[in-house]
C-alpha cells in the first residue's frame, strides 16, 4: 500500500507540476512573472546567458544578461558548489535532463534556495549537447515549508514515541490530520480541531482564538456555558502566550494571578501559540475541571497539535493567496482584454479561458474545445494568417504570433492578437501550444486614425504654398513640406530630414537663423513675422516672412519648434517702391510748405493794400460814391477779405506741415468765444431763417487754449452748419467731461454722407466738391 500511495502521490505530483508549469507559462505571457528566469550555458565558452528575470533571483540587478562560469559559482553558496559541479559533470558525461537544487548568498547576506532545470541542445552534426537550456525557480518558500514540516513531524514522532498516551495521541493527531486534509476553510478547520481535542482526550473545556487588531477573538469552543469572546492581548494567560509566543502550563490555576476564568471550578490550563510563517496568529487553550490536573504530557501534545494547526493555517492562507492571485490574474486579463488558451496539437482540442467567447460576441456558455467552431467568425481575408501561424507552431515549434480580424454575429469588426509558445515532448517535438489572446481593436483603430491624420497632415502640408516645417531641439529638420524643401534648394523633403540650416545657407545667414530658433527653444516665446533675406545679394535675394513657435509635449516641456515661411519678395519690392514714393511726396510737400511760408509777405502786402484802399473808398475819403460804385467797391472789399482769409488758412496749413505753427495758450472764457461767434454769424443765420442757439452751463470753468485758433475753429464749424442748414436750427453747446471740455455743434441740415466720414479731416477734402456747394 505505501508503494501504491507513493506512486499515486508521485502521479498527482507530476500532474500538479504540469498544471503548475502551464499556469506559470500563461501567467508569464500575461504579467511577466519575476519569480522564474531562463538561462543558457554554452559549454565551449563557459558563458551563461540569462533572461532579464534571472538577475533578481541571485540578488543582481534586473536585466543582468550574461555571466561566465566563474562568476556564477561565486554566487553559489560555498557548501553547495561541489553539488552543482557534480551535477554539471554528470550531465556532461551522461546527458539527459538536468536538475539541481542549491543555495545562493544574496548581497544582503540572506540565503535563497534555487532549483535549476534544463535540457541539453544537441546540434544536428553532433552527438553530444553543446549547450544547456533551462529555467531557474525560487524554491526558498518550499524548502522552508519542507524543513518546517520535517521538524514538526520529527518532534511529533518523538513525543508520540515517549508519551504514555501514545495510542490516543496518535488517534487524535490522525483525526486532526484528516480534518486538516479535508478542510481548507479556517472556520470549519477550527471547529474540527476543537471537537477532536475534546472528544479524544475528554478535555472538558477547549477553545481556539485568533489574533485580530490587538485582541484575541474566539473562533470555536467546547464545554463553556459562559465564554470570553474577546480578550485584549495585554490580559490573562492567553494574552501573554499570544504576545510572547511561548506555551504555558498551569497545573494549578490558583497559583497564577493573571488567570482569567470564564467559569468556576477550573483546575488546570494549557495554552499554546499558533504560528503562521513564524508569526503568532492565535492560541489553542485547554482547561480541566473536576479535580483533573494536566501535566507535561498534555503540554507536549498540545504543542504538537498546534504545529499541525499552524501548518494548516499556513496552507489555508497559501490557498487564499493562490485564489487571490488567480482572481487578480482574472481581473488583469479582463482589464487588458485578454484570455488564455491551451492547444493540444495531437488531439486538435483548444481549451480557452472563460473570457474568450466575449471576444467573438458569443454567450459565455459557447462550446469550448473544438477550434473549428470559431472559424466562421474569422475574417475571410485573414484566415491564411491563422493557418500560417498554426503551421509554423506545428512544424518548427516557433513562437505563435497572429494578428487577425473577426466578424461578430452582430456584424461588428474586431481585431485580435494571439501570442503563444510551443510545449515540447522528450524528443523535442511540439505537442501543445499555450498562449494568450488580446482584443487589440482599440489600438488598431487608433493606429488607423493616426495614419489617417498623418496622411491628412501630409496632404495639407504638401499643398500649402507657404513653407511649413518641424524641428527638434537641435534645430534639425524632422518634417518639411514640398514648398519648404523647394524654397531652400532641395528637390524632395526627404533630402532635408535630419539636416540644419547650415546645410543649405551660407554660414553668416545660417548663424542668424539658428540663433533665432535657439532663442525660441530656450525662452519658449514665439518669434512672429520676421522678414528675412535668403542671401546677401540685394538684386537676386528672395525675402521671406517667418514665424517660429515652440513645440511642447503634454507636460509643457519644449521638445522642438514649428515654423512657417512665406515668400514676400514681390510684396517687399512694392513696399520699397511705396516707401520711396512716400519719401518723395513728403519731400515735395515740405518744399511746398516752405514755399508758401516764404511767400507770406509777398501775398499779404498787396492784399492789405487792396483791402485798405477799398475801405477808404467806401468811407468816402475821395468823395461820395454812387450807388453802383459803392456796390462794386463793396464786392471788391468782400472778395479781398475772403481771399485774405483763404491765404491765412493756407499759410497756417503750411506752417503746420513745416512744423513752424505755434499756439499761444492762455486762460479763455468760453462764453466770450461763443459771444464773438454769435455776433459774427448771427446776420448769416438770420438771412437763412436759421435759429442760432448757444447752450453754455453757468459753472463751466475757464480753459487753457489759443483764443484766436479756438475762435477760428468754432467759426468754421458753426459757419458750415449754418451754410448747409436750409431751415431749423444750429445748436452750439459745451459740457465738462472729467478733466476736459467737450464742444458740440448740432444742426438740422443735410448732415454728412457716411461714406465721406473717414475723409473729413483730410486736406482740401469736401463731401460735395461741386461749385454750387
Amino acid at each position: 500500500m505505501p508503494v501504491l500511495t507513493n506512486i499515486a502521490d508521485d502521479r498527482e505530483r507530476r500532474r500538479l507540476e504540469v498544471a503548475l508549469h502551464d499556469s506559470e507559462a500563461q501567467l508569464r505571457l500575461a504579467l511577466e512573472s519575476a519569480r522564474m528566469g531562463v538561462w543558457s550555458w554554452d559549454f565551449a565558452s563557459g558563458e551563461v546567458s540569462w533572461s532579464d528575470q534571472m538577475g533578481p533571483l541571485y540578488g543582481l540587478p534586473y536585466g543582468t544578461r550574461s555571466i561566465n562560469s566563474d562568476q556564477f559559482f561565486e554566487l553559489v553558496h560555498p557548501a553547495d558548489r561541489a553539488i552543482v559541479r557534480t551535477h554539471d559533470r554528470l550531465f556532461a558525461e551522461r546527458g539527459g535532463d538536468y536538475s539541481v537544487e542549491f543555495r545562493v548568498v544574496l548581497p544582503n547576506g540572506s540565503v535563497r534556495w534555487l532549483e535549476g532545470r534544463g535540457r541539453g541542445v544537441v546540434p544536428d552534426d553532433r552527438v553530444k549537447a553543446t549547450r544547456l537550456l533551462g529555467v531557474t525557480i525560487d524554491i526558498t518558500e518550499r524548502k522552508a515549508s519542507e524543513e518546517a514540516l520535517r521538524a514538526s513531524e520529527r518532534q511529533a514522532r518523538s513525543l508520540l514515541a515517549t508519551a504514555d498516551r501514545q495510542a490516543r495521541e496518535r488517534s487524535l493527531l490522525d483525526r486532526v490530520r484528516a480534518a486538516l486534509a479535508r478542510n481548507i476553510d479556517l472556520t470549519a478547520l477550527f471547529r474540527s480541531v476543537v471537537d477532536a481535542v475534546a472528544d479524544t482526550f475528554g478535555y472538558t473545556q477547549v477553545s481556539l482564538y485568533l489574533v485580530v487588531e490587538g485582541h484575541l477573538l474566539l473562533q470555536h469552543q467546547v464545554g463553556y456555558n459562559r465564554v470570553l469572546a474577546r480578550i485584549p492581548l495585554g490580559n490573562g494567560v492567553m494574552g501573554r502566550v499570544a504576545r510572547a509566543g511561548v506555551p504555558v502550563l498551569l497545573e494549578d490555576v490558583r497559583t497564577e494571578p493573571a488567570f482569567l476564568g470564564a467559569i468556576a471550578g477550573i483546575e488546570s490550563e494549557v495554552c499554546v501559540p499558533l504560528f503562521d510563517d513564524g508569526r503568532v496568529v492565535g492560541v489553542l487553550n485547554v482547561e480541566s475541571t473536576g479535580g483533573i490536573a494536566m501535566g507535561e504530557a498534555d503540554l507536549r501534545l498540545m504543542v504538537a497539535l498546534s504545529e499541525h494547526v499552524g501548518a494548516a493555517i499556513e496552507r489555508a492562507c497559501l490557498v487564499d493567496d493562490i485564489r487571490a492571485s488567480e482572481r487578480r490574474l482574472t481581473l488583469a486579463l479582463a482589464a487588458a482584454q485578454m484570455a488564455t488558451w491551451d492547444w493540444d496539437i495531437a488531439g486538435g482540442v483548444v481549451v480557452r479561458s472563460a473570457g474568450t467567447p466575449a471576444f467573438f460576441g458569443l454567450p459565455p456558455e459557447f462550446e469550448n474545445g473544438d477550434p473549428s467552431l470559431y472559424h466562421p467568425y474569422f475574417h475571410p481575408d485573414d484566415r491564411h494568417l491563422i493557418d500560417e501561424a498554426n503551421r509554423r507552431a506545428i512544424t518548427s515549434g516557433s513562437r505563435y504570433v497572429a494578428e487577425y480580424r473577426i466578424i461578430r454575429p452582430d456584424g461588428d469588426l474586431r481585431w485580435l492578437r494571439e501570442d503563444g509558445e510551443a510545449v515540447r515532448d522528450d524528443e523535442g517535438r511540439p505537442v501543445r501550444v499555450i498562449g494568450v489572446t488580446q482584443d487589440v481593436t482599440t489600438r488598431k483603430r487608433a493606429d488607423e486614425a493616426l495614419a489617417a491624420e498623418r496622411d491628412l497632415l501630409t496632404t495639407l502640408m504638401d499643398h500649402l504654398p507657404d513653407a511649413v516645417y518641424v524641428k527638434d531641439t537641435r534645430s534639425r529638420f524632422l518634417r518639411i513640406n514640398r514648398a519648404g524643401a523647394h524654397g531652400i534648394g532641395a528637390t524632395d523633403p526627404s533630402q532635408v530630414h535630419g539636416k540644419t540650416v547650415f546645410d543649405f545657407f551660407a554660414e553668416p545667414l545660417a548663424r542668424g537663423f539658428n540663433a533665432d530658433e535657439q532663442r525660441v527653444l530656450t525662452t519658449g516665446e514665439p518669434l512672429l513675422n520676421k522678414l528675412e533675406a535668403q542671401d546677401d545679394d540685394p538684386e537676386t535675394t528672395r525675402w521671406w516672412l517667418t514665424s517660429t513657435v515652440p513645440l511642447r509635449n503634454r507636460e509643457g516641456d519644449v521638445v522642438g519648434l514649428v515654423g512657417s515661411s512665406r515668400d514676400v519678395t514681390e510684396l517687399h519690392q512694392l513696399e520699397e517702391e511705396l516707401r520711396a514714393a512716400t519719401l518723395a511726396a513728403e519731400t515735395a510737400s515740405r518744399a511746398k510748405s516752405d514755399f508758401l511760408a516764404t511767400m507770406n509777405h509777398e501775398l499779404r502786402t498787396p492784399m492789405n493794400a487792396i483791402i485798405g484802399y477799398s475801405h477808404l473808398l467806401l468811407d468816402g475819403l475821395d468823395g461820395p460814391l454812387s450807388l453802383e460804385q459803392h456796390r462794386d467797391v463793396s464786392r471788391i472789399a468782400s472778395a479781398a477779405d475772403r481771399l485774405l482769409a483763404l491765404i491765412n488758412n493756407v499759410l497756417d496749413l503750411a506752417k503746420i506741415e513745416s512744423g513752424r505753427f505755434d499756439l499761444d495758450s492762455e486762460q479763455v472764457r468760453l462764453e466770450e468765444i461763443f459771444e464773438q461767434v454769435r455776433m459774427e454769424l448771427a446776420p448769416q443765420a438770420s438771412g437763412r431763417r436759421v435759429d442760432l442757439v448757444f447752450e453754455l452751463p453757468a459753472d463751466l470753468p475757464a480753459i487753457s487754449a489759443d483764443p484766436q485758433r479756438l475762435r477760428q475753429i468754432m467759426l468754421n464749424l458753426v459757419g458750415n452748419a449754418v451754410k448747409f442748414t436750409e431751415h431749423g436750427h444750429v445748436t452750439v453747446a459745451a459740457r465738462a467731461s472729467f478733466s476736459e471740455i467737450e464742444l458740440i455743434v448740432r444742426d438740422t441740415g443735410i448732415g454728412i454722407d457716411p461714406a465721406a466720414m473717414p475723409f473729413i479731416f483730410d486736406e482740401f477734402r469736401q463731401a460735395d466738391s461741386s461749385t454750387a456747394r
